[in-house]
């Protein structure tokens, strides 16, 4: 892989609460990417990984760490300036919300341009026509409202704005959840497609183990603002470590209906139980403890309850953040 196009490095995100404490979002994640990468990132709703995108792109302001896009340093300052924004674009999860309904296709994949004074108005239509060319739509849907398309090339535009500019890096934000199946394996591979033709980085965010395994290179799984495990995807599906991504695993349903169900796993701890720390009752340790069968198993060791586990290396590139890692590549018979 080439040097880094993104060090994002103790990127953590607090959001202050009126009568409550602080509510972290996002905890010291550390990440780095290369050019013609794609990352991608796993985890429940809640676990931090919508606002660790908005941070990465500025739309989120940092409470502390740094963001570096190709050297750069983001998050120095109070307005980054456009020519910095141009290195990451952002594909939102509903291109509805994401889209102005009052203007027309051509204008919105034109607007970036224009933004960022790049091109003559007449190379402007041409850049927008050779966009729209790249992402599998055509000229005549340059003049149609975004009412008028449907869902997944809705999501083509979207995707076509943020190539605009010629991004260094795209970030993903759960961009196939809102299509159907078939739909989503389109727009899937145009990605793959786009990546490989520009060499972009990629941050792909989402629900569904099985599209991120398609398309990424690497994955990191998010719980509670925290990278509790993180490697190459094959090796981080095959050889889970955390418990917790072990059991996001095992809802995973296999592609053809004749394959094996996999003995899922059954976390049934009490949401929000370690969550909401106060200054009179500090909560210390791992945050997942309360759902782990190992902690259990192991006597319910007082190192997960005093100690927070940090990311550890157990094999090349592949890291995890837990006391009590599994020497084997097996889930737990009958879940718990």
């Amino acid at each position: 892989m080439d040097p880094s196009l993104l060090r994002v490095e103790d990127l953590t995100v607090r959001f202050s609460r009126r009568g409550m404490p602080e509510l972290t979002a996002v905890k010291a994640v550390n990440l780095e990417l290369a050019q013609g990468e794609a990352l991608g990132v796993v985890g429940e709703s809640g676990s931090g990984k919508s606002t660790l995108a908005r941070a990465i792109v500025s739309i989120q302001r940092l409470t502390s760490g740094t963001v570096e896009i190709d050297g750069h340093d983001l998050s120095r300052y109070k307005r980054v300036p456009l020519h910095l924004r141009r290195k990451v674009q952002m594909v939102f999860q509903d291109p509805a919300s994401s889209l102005d309904p009052r203007q027309r296709v051509g204008s919105a994949v034109e607007e970036p341009l224009t933004v960022h004074s790049l091109l003559e108005r007449s190379e402007r239509k041409a850049r927008v026509a050779e966009i729209l060319q790249m992402v599998g739509l055509n000229e005549h849907h340059a003049a149609r409202f975004p009412h008028e398309l449907s869902g997944g090339q809705r999501q083509r535009v979207a995707i076509a704005r943020a190539l605009a500019v010629s991004p260094q890096l795209i970030v993903c934000d759960e961009a196939v959840s809102a299509l159907d199946v078939s739909v989503q394996a389109q727009i899937i591979n145009l990605l793959i497609k786009l990546q490989d033709q520009l060499g972009l980085g990629l941050i792909f965010i989402a629900h569904d183990l099985t599209v991120v395994r398609h398309l990424a290179h690497r994955v990191a799984v998010m719980h509670q603002g925290r990278i509790v495990e993180t490697g190459p995807t094959a090796q981080v599906y095959d050889h889970p470590q955390h418990p917790y991504t072990m059991a996001l695993l095992s809802a995973v349903l296999p592609a053809h209906p004749d394959d094996r169900l996999p003995d899922r796993i059954m976390l049934n701890a009490d949401v929000g139980e370690l969550d909401e720390p106060t200054e009179r009752t500090p909560i210390g340790g791992c945050a997942f403890r309360s759902s782990c069968w190992r902690w259990k198993e192991n006597g319910e060791h007082a190192i997960c309850a005093t100690t927070e586990p940090q990311l550890d290396e157990i094999s090349a590139h592949h890291l995890h953040a837990c006391h009590f890692p599994t020497a084997k590549a097996i889930l737990p018979a009958g879940g718990q």
